[in-house]
């Protein structure tokens, strides 16, 4: 994948951008849970447009706190951090570990504009890009 190293910062840039979008058009900042009778929950979307919220009908527990940690404050959380990830490990020469030809990590490995180290690649599959993938064209949805 090192040949890819452009693209696919350019393609997980796409790909934070769109979840970050979102993320905002949700209208709630945070998504708490509530507990009904028998094991099932409800959704409290709170800090909406007018700093309203808003309860949801019962569902199952396990779908409800799913959410709840998945809510727009924590995923555009994540973003930033990310983001953070990229401007360390993306697009410029730094050193990372990463294993060689053989299979054994290297601690001096140096990985310069055109290519793409590790940490950029186990990103970009957080994402969805996965290994041996064609690098990404103009046009190409991130999903």
């Amino acid at each position: 994948m090192t040949a890819q190293g452009g693209d696919i910062l350019a393609w997980l840039e796409t790909a934070i951008t769109r979840r970050e979008e979102t993320a905002r058009t949700v209208g709630y900042g945070r998504i708490e849970t509530g507990e009904y009778l028998w094991v099932s929950r409800y959704l409290i979307l709170l800090d909406g447009p007018n700093g309203e919220s808003k309860v949801t009908t019962e569902m199952p527990a396990e779908l409800a706190e799913h959410i709840a940690a998945n809510d727009p404050e924590s995923v555009l959380r994540r973003c930033a951090a990310d983001r953070k990830l990229l401007e360390l490990h993306g697009g410029r020469g730094h050193g990372c570990p990463a294993y060689d030809y053989d299979g054994d990590l290297d601690e001096f490995a140096r990985f310069y504009n055109h290519e793409a180290c590790p940490v950029v690649q186990h990103l970009a599959e957080s994402y969805g890009w996965t290994a041996g993938q064609t690098p990404p064209t103009e046009g190409d949805q991130v999903t």
